[in-house]
């Protein structure tokens, strides 16, 4: 749910920054006061929508295999370890076989 909030918040943005909002160049965003303000202010609303989605998964996750969102907290974090890992073990094993 808060995921469709922070979507929704595209709407405006495209009207008010067009396809300078998909660019790292941002003359208008970056030469407007109010343009750059309204910028900031979308993206603390963004980072906030993203807290709370984090918030609802550790309490969704918690509920659902019966342990607190603490323990659902190290359940995530244990998963990007067991998934990230092996990534990165790979990647720089093909890197030092490349070079």
């Amino acid at each position: 749910m808060p995921q469709i909030w922070a979507i929704l918040l595209l709407i405006p943005q495209l009207a008010l920054y067009g396809n300078e909002l998909f660019t790292s160049h941002k003359p208008v965003i970056e030469g407007s006061v109010l343009y750059s303000s309204l910028y900031l202010i979308f993206g603390i609303i963004e980072a906030a929508a993203g807290i709370w989605a984090f918030i609802l998964l550790l309490n969704s996750l918690g509920q659902a295999q019966g342990f607190s969102a603490w323990k659902a907290l190290i359940n995530v974090l244990l998963t990007i370890l067991v998934m990230v890992l092996p990534l990165m073990l790979l990647a720089f094993g093909v890197a030092f076989i490349i070079r």
